[in-house]
């Protein structure tokens, strides 16, 4: 491990998260340099102070740490392994930050590459939203080496309010793919109230005052989502479905579009694909 300060920054993916973040690691001291492949997105930055780099190898090159936040695996892996991507251009020491939401099989692969280049990689998901990027309120979900986790802090402070480390490499997006799962059925079981003419907000209350009443359902409630196997979660799955939460809504971050009881259980699948077949939540 390094111990290297980090004091210049780079960032490739300039989207709605990523510019922001971004932004705020400028704001809190870093000098950064960020590159995009629509240049113009990267534009509008010049005026406070940020570096555009020509490629993303050329960005590695001038930093300390640099971070990805990027829509899918392929569009990563162009960024992070062509002749001119990240890895071309980094040195041993570096830090690889990437906040993109990508299966754990596919996190563990730029662990392995960032590893070949003698750097230190941490995966760190993000929810919060636009406006979390924006005030720098993002919540983490973190997979890396303890060691490699210190070194990183700075720079998740800098784009987020709170950093939970879930485990090695892997952990992170596991954790956050289950999260995604679990606001899209609670999305759905809101419509099914509404639907049977009750309040979603009301249901929401409920559910609140059950949690804050005991901490001891909350932490079975996490044991179950943390160590469940998946035989468990498509058993509950086919009960949601057989008590008529029939109309699936997919969060935009899967992009499904099944909208039947067969639709969950499908979905179901393809999520235990995304986190690694027979392995737990």
């Amino acid at each position: 491990m390094s111990t290297q300060a980090i004091k210049k920054v780079g960032f490739v993916g300039l989207g709605i998260m990523g510019s922001r973040m971004a932004r705020n690691l400028a704001r809190k001291g870093f000098e950064v340099t960020v590159w995009n492949r629509t240049r113009s997105r990267a534009e509008p930055l010049r005026a406070e102070g940020i570096k555009l780099a020509g490629t993303p190898a050329v960005l590695a090159s001038e930093v300390d740490a640099f971070c990805s936040c990027l829509s899918d695996p392929p569009a990563i892996r162009e960024v992070v392994f062509a002749k001119d991507g990240l890895l071309t251009g980094s040195k041993a020491g570096q830090l690889f930050i990437d906040f993109s939401t990508v299966s754990p099989e596919f996190s563990r692969e730029l662990e392995a590459g960032a590893t070949r280049q003698g750097l230190d990689f941490v995966e760190a998901p993000v929810t919060g939203s636009k406006t979390g990027a924006e005030k720098g309120t993002l919540l983490m979900m973190v997979g890396a080496k303890a060691q490699a986790l210190e070194r990183a802090q700075p720079v998740l402070q800098a784009v987020g309010e709170k950093v939970i480390h879930c485990g090695p490499v892997g952990a992170g997006s596991q954790v956050k793919l289950a999260g995604n799962a679990l606001i899209s059925m609670m999305r759905q079981v809101k419509k099914a109230a509404a639907e049977r003419g009750r309040d979603p907000d009301q249901l929401i209350s409920v559910m609140r005052c059950l949690v804050n009443r005991t901490d001891e359902r909350l932490d079975d409630a996490t044991r179950a989502v943390t160590h469940g196997t998946w035989d468990q979660i498509a058993d509950d799955a086919r009960k949601m479905a057989d008590a008529g939460v029939d109309e699936i809504f997919f969060d935009v971050a899967f992009q499904k579009d099944a909208q039947s009881r067969d639709g969950l259980l499908r979905y179901m699948e393809r999520f235990r694909e995304m986190v690694g077949a027979g392995a737990a939540v």
